[in-house]
């Protein structure tokens, strides 16, 4: 009787022990349930450096968007290039600035100059070029010998050129070029090399009338750019001039173009008298106005890039994210 009591009461101990086993282990099981469940939110909450480091990130993106944005739009361009915008006709000026240069003969760059008839022929040829399909790589040969003959005439080739680009035609090589590039984007654009390569007054002078002629944002770049190369400084005013009535011309939505060359243009060429034109920009293209603000040679635009982060924080925007992001480039400096 006593041994079965006495296996009753070790049984009955067991038991308990068991329970107590169970109620233990759940306890821990919950325990660090919670406390993973703890840790998840710890690191998921984010801290002052988690935001800094989510800021610099939206700034990134921001950057990296504009970028694929003006790609985009210089691959909008799906048919052959056969004009070219323009903003006032193309008018020749003499030495004097008035104009009608009416220098005569071979060389000549006025209404009675002739060109030699090789400069006459190369020039025929390149713009009678067939735009129906890629260009061959014997085809492509050919434009840069004619573009090199242009080269070898030097002054006596002008004339010619300058009848071409009057006419405002023009021809895409880079959809024509297919695996044998011409190096040129264009045939005007080969031109305006030719004239750079020929140099002189008289090439100057063809590439400054284009320059106050021309309505397209990448010839107003490309010719600032060849202008610069050969008289550093002389025309700078005029680039900038083409750049702020090309930028309205667009802003107005007379064409259609990737205008980032233009704001390269106010950015090499131009002082703190284009911030107000920049700024004029930034409902349209804030990203190319506020980087064209940070640019400006000597720290001058950074003012004007501080009043338009405080103006966006006061409205509760976010935009200013990117401003902030040009305002830390230029610090160091």
């Amino acid at each position: 009787m006593k041994s079965k009591r006495s296996n009753l009461a070790r049984h009955s101990s067991a038991s308990q022990a068991a329970r107590s086993s169970v109620v233990v282990l759940a306890l821990v099981l919950a325990v660090a349930a919670l406390i993973g469940v703890a840790i998840y939110h710890f690191r998921s909450a984010p801290g002052p450096a988690s935001e800094s480091a989510q800021a610099e990130a939206g700034a990134a993106d921001e950057l990296d968007a504009a970028r694929v944005n003006a790609e985009m739009l210089t691959q909008q361009v799906t048919t052959p290039r056969s004009a070219v915008t323009v903003r006032k006709p193309f008018q020749p000026k003499r030495a004097d600035g008035s104009a009608d240069n009416p220098a005569g003969g071979p060389g000549g760059t006025g209404a009675d100059a002739t060109a030699t008839p090789e400069a006459q022929q190369a020039v025929a040829r390149l713009s009678q070029l067939d735009v129906s399909h890629p260009l061959t790589a014997k085809q492509a040969a050919a434009v840069k010998q004619d573009l090199q003959q242009l080269v070898g005439q030097g002054p006596n080739a002008l004339p010619a050129i300058q009848e071409f680009l009057k006419q405002n035609r023009d021809l895409s090589l880079d959809e024509m070029r297919g695996s044998s590039p011409v190096g040129y984007a264009s045939v005007r654009a080969g031109m305006f090399d030719a004239l750079r390569q020929i140099g002189g007054p008289g090439a100057q002078g063809i590439l400054s009338d284009t320059l106050r002629s021309t309505g397209d944002p990448a010839e107003v770049g490309l010719l600032a750019r060849h202008l610069e190369d050969l008289a550093p400084g002389q025309y700078r005013e005029e680039a900038v001039q083409a750049a702020r009535e090309t930028l309205a011309q667009v802003a107005e939505g007379k064409m259609k173009a990737d205008v980032g060359p233009l704001f390269q243009v106010l950015q090499t060429y131009g002082d703190s008298s284009v911030i107000a034109d920049i700024q004029k920009s930034l409902p349209n293209w804030e990203h190319y106005g506020l980087m064209t603000l940070a640019g400006l040679p000597e720290g001058q635009g950074v003012p004007a890039l501080i009043e338009n982060i405080q103006q966006s924080t006061a409205v509760g925007g976010s935009k200013s994210i990117f401003a902030l992001q040009m305002l830390a480039q230029v610090a160091p400096q």
